[in-house]
């Protein structure tokens, strides 16, 4: 079959194959510009209501300026396109050494490997990126997932649709 209608081509699984899917590149357009166009804010219950949060850190953070190369909307959208391709977005939450939220950064999922330290009874997110390798606990990371079964591991688009996309 291959050899005959795909020219012998092996099948690739990949963002790049998807995104020639008119369908799959309009679900992600438009899941991840919606995505980037809500409003992010903390709000606090009381009672039946819920009221709007007010500090000064996580308004510059959430609703100015999340990082110096990034506006609210685009870090939103990038946190959406790495859960919609790969299962789940994470965004690090950086900190000064006072604890003051400074900035939030999107990491590319697909340079994330998940382990459980059985010792401490954790999971730990491990990024590989140009050849510097950090370290995160969940704790330090917004995460955001496109599909999960378990609330570690993300499921995406090129894992549900595997063989649609093929």
């Amino acid at each position: 079959f291959r050899r005959l209608f795909l020219g012998g081509e092996e099948l690739e699984v990949s963002r790049k194959s998807a995104e020639r899917l008119s369908p799959v590149a309009a679900a992600h357009r438009i899941l991840s510009n919606s995505f980037g166009l809500i409003p992010f804010g903390v709000y606090r219950r009381n009672g039946e209501a819920r009221e709007p949060v007010r500090n000064a850190d996580l308004d510059r953070v959430l609703k100015e300026r999340p990082n110096p190369q990034m506006s609210p909307y685009l870090c939103r959208k990038v946190l959406m396109s790495n859960a919609f391709w790969r299962g789940f977005g994470a965004c690090w939450n950086q900190r000064d050494a006072a604890g003051r939220l400074t900035g939030r950064l999107p990491l590319p999922t697909e340079c994330c490997s998940i382990r459980y330290d059985r010792e401490a009874g954790a999971y730990w997110y491990d990024y590989d990126v140009d050849g510097v390798r950090r370290s995160f606990a969940a704790y330090e990371l917004s995460l955001l997932y496109f599909e999960t079964y378990d609330g570690v591991r993300g499921r995406g688009l090129l894992d549900l649709a595997r063989e649609a996309v093929a």
